[in-house]
């Protein structure tokens, strides 16, 4: 990854002005190894900017060019003083008459806007400024957010180590937490509108509903496949690594801490099949929104997505306002998504902050056989697709890269969900209306993550506590695991609900729960990672069988 920022100033008195600022920028986009079509493509855009500063240029003025590379990103940044003049605004196509359309103002406007957010103009103090992203970094909120961890662990080290008590744990309350909290909040307010939009969006396509209902259920009937074989995953691994006896962890007494937490949150959980099923269907439309109950949102949405398309005259134009809509969250979610690395901080800072370094090693054993869990899902899904779709499962790791890091970082399935969809459709080349119906469905139903994690962390607390797994109590451990997969919101914390309802259901007392919850936070992001990953694959296997993955774009 390579650094630049290369700057140089062009007179425009001098009679070859434009070629010698646009043979800067080529030089230099050629030389970052850039492809050559949008190497052209960039000057092309810088040209027009130039041409459109020069003609309402002060005499004499100079034309300063800065790019820059950082962390992937290309620019082009281009400064002039002169007269205010927006390429983009009044003076440009906004403008055009049906003469001026043939004018060079007029194409060259039409050029810059089809550059659409990455073209940007100011005027600042006298000087027209404009901005041209040449290339967006796919790693670049990697990079932030690796750096964010980095800077984590240093902050929260330093606080633990160095700080009084009273003002680390002043910086957790005032600062760090507040952060992590703002953040999660503003994913609450697009929550259920993306799921309610993009399901509405995706099922009026449907011109048959008998043809909904057949993909539907092979959807579903993947997403059973792969969540029973995630809990015989997590079984077989504990089996392996912990033969009962819960002898790994030291200083039980240490870990009890948050006892009364997790009463609280066990208590709060029902698992009876019967209220799972009554509640799908909510007393008012505006209950799922407020309660962001993801369950009832997909209801309303498939009632709704069926009766656009039963409205005559009407469908057309309703269904362009809500593919509108779709396309407003998706972006807001997006937006908000950008914020990703500053919630990292906060929350890893916090984490290390008020954990005890003891507890953390202690636990350490059970992190990594469940991270070992994630880790062999992902050989699951691999041989799943190499298997019923025959293409390569390491391309299919490359195309879900950008879905699996935002999953990670985001440690929630439905908050991940725009990223998702735009990787089975951009990516993978699965056609829209399989994955906007597959990924939100997946984002509430699909959990082999925290299949695997309820498993593991259960039979190993019920070791501690001697209470014998005998294959009644594993049925009903695998029965429950299941309802509460489909049950639990696909949020940052869902599944601690969950693990609350498996310990009562083993009778295993929940204050146990202050043991993994001690790297909860940690495992909650491999555990979403694993989650969606397993959407994503789940939604290629039905697109392949149903003819509607283009495989150029997949190997593109």
């Amino acid at each position: 990854m390579r650094f630049i920022n290369e700057k140089k100033a062009f007179s425009s008195s001098d009679g070859t002005f434009l070629q010698e600022s646009l043979e800067f920028i080529e030089d230099i986009l050629t030389k970052i190894d850039l492809p050559r079509k949008t190497v052209n493509k960039a000057v092309l855009a810088s040209e027009e900017t130039i041409i459109a500063f020069q003609r309402v240029a002060s005499e004499g003025a100079k034309l300063t060019i800065s790019i820059k590379k950082s962390l992937g990103s290309t620019s082009i940044a281009l400064s002039m003083e002169g007269e205010e003049f927006n390429p983009l605004g009044e003076e440009g196509i906004l403008a055009a008459s049906l003469e001026s359309l043939e004018s060079e103002e007029a194409i060259g406007s039409i050029l810059l806007r089809s550059l659409g957010d990455k073209f940007n103009y100011r005027y600042k103090k006298g000087c027209n400024q404009a901005r041209v992203t040449v290339n967006k970094s796919e790693q670049a909120m990697l990079y932030r957010t690796i750096c964010a961890i980095v800077l984590g662990i240093i902050v929260g080290v330093l606080g633990k180590i160095v700080l009084p008590d009273n003002v680390s744990g002043g910086m957790c309350t005032y600062l760090l937490e507040p952060i992590k909290t703002m953040f999660m909040n503003a994913l609450k307010i697009v929550l259920a509108p993306v799921i309610f939009f993009s399901i509405i969006s995706c099922v009026s396509q449907f011109s048959n509903i008998a043809e909904l209902g057949k993909i539907g259920a092979k959807i579903m009937g993947v997403y059973m496949l792969t969540s029973v074989i995630a809990m015989s995953v997590g079984f077989v691994l504990v089996s392996v690594f912990f033969q009962g006896d819960g002898g790994e962890i030291s200083s039980f007494s240490q870990l009890t801490q948050s006892a009364n937490v997790a009463v609280n949150v066990g208590k709060s959980a029902d698992v009876s099949v019967l209220n799972t099923i009554v509640n799908i269907v909510p007393d008012n439309f505006l209950a799922p929104f407020f309660k962001s109950d993801t369950m009832q949102t997909i209801f309303l949405a498939l009632l709704f997505g069926v009766a656009v398309g039963k409205i005559g005259e009407y469908s057309t134009r309703v269904k362009e306002l809500f593919e509108g809509l779709n396309e407003l969250f998706l972006k807001a979610t997006m937006i908000i998504a950008m914020a990703i690395p500053f919630a990292v901080f906060a929350s890893i800072s916090s984490i290390i902050i008020k954990t005890d370094m003891g507890v953390m090693l202690s636990v350490l054993k059970l992190g990594l056989v469940n991270i070992a869990g994630y880790a062999s899902m992902m050989i699951v899904y691999s041989l799943m697709i190499l298997i019923t779709t025959r293409l390569n499962p390491i391309k299919f790791f490359k195309n879900a890269r950008d879905g699996m890091i935002a999953s990670f970082t985001l440690s929630s399935s439905a908050a991940a969900m725009p990223h998702n969809m735009r990787v089975c459709t951009e990516k993978m080349g699965i056609a829209a209306k399989i994955s906007n119906f597959s990924i939100p469905l997946g984002a509430t139903v699909n959990m082999d993550g925290s299949c695997v994690s309820m498993v593991i962390i259960s039979i190993f607390l019920a070791g501690i506590y001697n209470i014998e797994m005998t294959p009644a109590a594993l049925g009903s451990l695998f029965f429950t695991v299941i309802v509460l997969s489909f049950a639990a919101p696909g949020v940052p914390g869902g599944s601690l609900v969950g693990l609350g309802v498996v310990l009562s259901s083993l009778n295993v007392p929940l204050e146990a729960m202050a043991i993994p919850m001690a790297i909860y936070s940690i495992l909650d992001m491999f555990s979403t990672m694993s989650n969606t990953t397993g959407d994503v694959a789940a939604t290629l296997v039905v697109a392949k069988n149903e003819g509607e993955v283009d495989e150029e774009v997949y190997y593109s």
